[in-house]
């Protein structure tokens, strides 16, 4: 798994785990930007511990037509993902973190510092320790994407902050 190779940066890692994250918990871009999550629960129907772990957090802003009625939305997401390994959730978790290890950012991806305000994540120097947002959010699950999957420039530009929401809908749809 890509994020998960020692040759993949920590900023690269966090961005392709978001992607992840995004996915699992079928959540807008925009709302990665302002969330928090922070306790795991068993999954089970029976009320027994099965292994399986969920993760409940909360979007601050939920979309909305009229922002005056944009509200806290919920969310939960298995943490093993659709491959039953949780590794990647635990890198994501890693990139996060402050010195200390201490989760610092309430968001999913984090923005990064590069070299002429590059937005491509592959010439970053440094993580910072707020949300990456707008065109560089964009721009950065791109280059990933295009790194990650070796995809040509035409796939890569085909790719949107959307793009990992709407995985889990078209997976369950396809499996029908």
């Amino acid at each position: 798994m890509f994020m998960l190779s020692l040759h993949t940066s920590e900023v690269m890692a966090n961005i392709a785990g978001g992607f992840l994250f995004t996915a699992y918990a079928c959540m807008r871009g925009e709302q990665s930007g302002n969330c928090s999550f922070g306790f795991e629960a068993p999954l089970s129907r029976d009320g027994r511990f099965k292994g399986e772990q969920m993760l409940h957090g909360m979007v601050f802003r939920e979309k909305s037509p009229k922002n005056s009625s944009a509200v806290p939305r919920p969310f939960w997401m298995c943490v093993r993902g659709i491959r039953g390994d949780r590794r990647w959730f635990d890198r994501l978790l890693s990139t996060l973190g402050g010195m200390d290890g201490q989760r610092r950012v309430k968001c999913v991806y984090r923005d990064f510092d590069a070299p002429n305000n590059s937005h491509d994540p592959s010439k970053a120097t440094k993580p910072l320790l707020c949300p990456l947002l707008g065109v560089k959010l964009l721009r950065g699950v791109q280059c990933m994407i295009k790194e990650a999957c070796n995809f040509s420039l035409g796939e890569q530009l085909r790719i949107t902050v959307h793009s990992s929401r709407h995985f889990m809908p078209y997976c369950c749809a396809s499996s029908k």
